[in-house]
């Protein structure tokens, strides 16, 4: 689900670029993101770091704590000062506090637009470190934390040993669960659980896999019920349906010996809830991959070929385009 973007500041003051920058591991990082948000630096007025500095003062003998406080009091006297003669209309307290919140909406703003230019350009590095900075400025927000979670799973494919990429999905999934506890109502982050619950189970042992496998289930299944249109939530049932039902006899009687067995499932199933994916969203490349693979399950050879064929002309837009791509075409090569 979007969610707009908080506002970005035309300009931030010398203090309020110190707030913000050590949020960057290199300068040159935050100079980049100045300049793609097109956000100036303008000097402290002299006369406001005079009045921060005092109130600065009242505030540490009355023994305040705060991170980023003198920062808080220069934002917050440059406030007092553009306000004029409205200042006396409200309470200096107030005006602070005021300064403040719109600060740090600000700073978070301005890192979630800037990690938003990275997604686009496909640097998931580069937006991880600025969603993770805006985590900082601003706590316990669904929308960061589902951001973060998918950074470290979309990391995954560019990882060499099985130790970190379980590593990263369970860090992914760690965020995803708590961005489903502060919005359990949203089905991209409940979603967003199945994704994690299936790239962990690629790396743990099997009592765990067949563990996470109900779960990506349940969590696809979740994902519908909130929204009955959500072409991922359809992909991701679609392909558990043909995963589990192609396991071997020997496999599926072992399983069901010794863990209870997996939920039903069907190829057929699986074809008609990817190709339901296809079409809600005809123009991602993933579900037209996804439902080669589900026909291929299905034994209908002669389809998922073409459907192959089809998919593997059209152009790399997401991440792990370029891997499904490879799989697809390794896939084809065998019918």
């Amino acid at each position: 689900m979007a969610r707009e973007s908080l506002p970005v500041p035309q300009a931030l003051i010398e203090d309020g670029q110190a707030v913000i920058a050590v949020r960057f591991d290199a300068q040159r990082a935050f100079d980049s993101m100045l300049d793609e948000l097109d956000i100036k630096i303008i000097a402290i007025w002299r006369n406001a770091a005079d009045q921060a500095g005092r109130a600065w003062r009242q505030y540490c003998k009355a023994a305040g704590k705060r991170s980023h406080a003198v920062g808080d009091f220069l934002i917050g006297v440059h406030a007092l000062i553009v306000a004029g003669p409205f200042r006396k209309l409200l309470p200096v307290a107030f005006l602070l506090l005021l300064a403040t919140a719109q600060l740090q909406a600000a700073d978070a703003g301005a890192l979630i637009d800037a990690a938003r230019i990275a997604e686009t350009k496909l640097d998931c590095r580069r937006a991880l470190e600025l969603y993770l900075a805006a985590d900082q400025a601003q706590p316990n927000d669904a929308f960061i934390l589902q951001k973060i979670s998918r950074q470290y799973s979309d990391l995954i494919v560019d990882l060499t040993t099985d130790e970190d990429r379980r590593k990263y999905a369970q860090i992914a999934l760690e965020y995803s669960q708590r961005a489903v506890a502060l919005d359990s109502k949203n089905a991209e982050y409940v979603l967003s659980l199945a994704v994690c619950y299936g790239k962990l189970g690629v790396y743990s042992d099997t009592r765990t896999k067949i563990k996470y496998s109900r779960l990506v289930k349940e969590a696809a299944e979740r994902a519908l019920a909130l929204d009955p249109n959500y072409a991922w939530a359809h992909h991701i049932l679609g392909r558990w349906n043909y995963e589990v039902a192609t396991l071997g006899a020997a496999t599926r009687l072992f399983v069901r010996l010794i863990y209870g067995g997996l939920p039903d499932a069907s190829t057929a199933e699986a074809v008609k809830e990817i190709s339901l994916a296809v079409e809600l969203e005809p123009g991602e490349l993933a579900h037209q991959l996804e439902l080669g693979f589900a026909l291929v399950a299905d034994g209908q050879n002669k389809k998922a070929r073409a459907q192959f064929e089809k998919s593997l002309s059209l152009p790399s837009r997401q991440k792990y385009d370029d891997d499904a791509k490879k799989r697809a075409g390794e896939a084809l090569a065998k019918l």
